[in-house]
């Protein structure tokens, strides 16, 4: 069980998991460890393998709309110190749509910073969490499309130019119905709106797209359109994209400068279709944790990596 245990910052929350873990390391029933948030998303593969009870700490504010998918993916419960409870409500309503519990942690187990007692208290706890999570675990599913429209991020094009101005045309004779918005990490995973609206475009610049969030942008888009003059700098990039096995439309420029090869358009709109209707999201983490390294033995008695 992966446990996030969320304050202020991640101080006061540091040293309440160490305390429980080490009180925990008494029982010879339980392995437990406590490590920083980052560290438990690089390693959970073989925390999960070696341990009960995995004790992750950091700040409650860490949860945000476009990491919700890592926290939802990887957490069981997530406890909320009582000096930032007045977030609750708002990491609840980040993590609806995971099995993910999200509680506040009882006043005495925080207050009181003594390892035994907090363990005591914490695993009833504990084991009435894991009950409520195998609940929501056999009544919600988190799929790639089957909670929202069709997105594309287009990179390097112009929602006015002549270009788009033909497709949307096209789509709107055809009543696909779209809509068009700059891009940003938080706008692409923050999206309401009251019209029906089967496809979305996302219009960015390459310089927009950050090495470093490409995984978060590849869990909620669909298929990525590059147009020519940002096709030569974003290679690296497209190459990225297709790692996680998204389609990425490369048209020509006579193709743009004439307005021609609209049945490559719809091609492509075909093959984003057919990705996001059998493509489910959880499948995407299989590409980003690191394999977990081969533990080595002599004797069978002594273990290392």
């Amino acid at each position: 069980m992966f446990i996030y245990v969320g304050c202020a910052g991640g101080g006061t929350s540091s040293m309440l998991c160490q305390r429980i873990v080490k009180a925990i390391q008494q029982d010879e029933n339980l392995t437990a460890i406590f490590t920083d948030v980052g560290n438990a998303f690089r390693k959970q593969r073989e925390y999960g393998n070696d341990y009960d009870l995995v004790f992750a700490y950091g700040g409650i504010g860490a949860i945000r709309s476009y990491n919700a998918f890592d926290f939802g993916r990887l957490f069981d419960v997530v406890f909320v110190a009582p000096q930032v409870r007045f977030l609750t409500p708002t990491v609840k309503d980040l993590l609806r749509e995971f099995t993910t519990v999200v509680r506040d942690i009882p006043m005495k187990i925080f207050g009181m910073m003594d390892g035994p007692r907090a363990f005591a208290d914490l695993l009833d706890e504990l084991i009435t969490l894991d009950d409520e999570r195998a609940y929501q675990s056999a009544t919600m599913t988190a799929t790639k499309a089957s909670d929202k429209d069709i997105e594309i991020l287009v990179v390097g094009g112009d929602s006015q130019s002549s270009y788009f101005q033909q497709c949307f045309a096209e789509w709107e004779t055809g009543e696909l119905p779209y809509s068009t918005e700059n891009f940003s990490l938080e706008r692409l995973y923050q999206f309401e709106t009251t019209a029906d609206v089967g496809l979305r475009l996302l219009f960015a610049s390459s310089a927009q797209l950050k090495e470093e969030e490409l995984p978060k942008v590849a869990r909620r888009i669909d298929g990525v359109w590059v147009m020519p003059q940002s096709q030569l700098g974003f290679q690296e990039k497209i190459g990225g994209f297709r790692e996680y096995q998204i389609p990425v439309f490369q048209p020509e420029a006579r193709e743009v400068f004439s307005m021609q090869g609209a049945s490559k358009q719809q091609d492509f709109l075909l093959e984003v279709l057919q990705h996001a209707e059998y493509t489910r999201e959880i499948s995407v983490a299989r590409y980003e944790e690191p394999p977990r390294k081969e533990r080595k033995t002599f004797l069978g008695i002594f273990s290392w990596e």
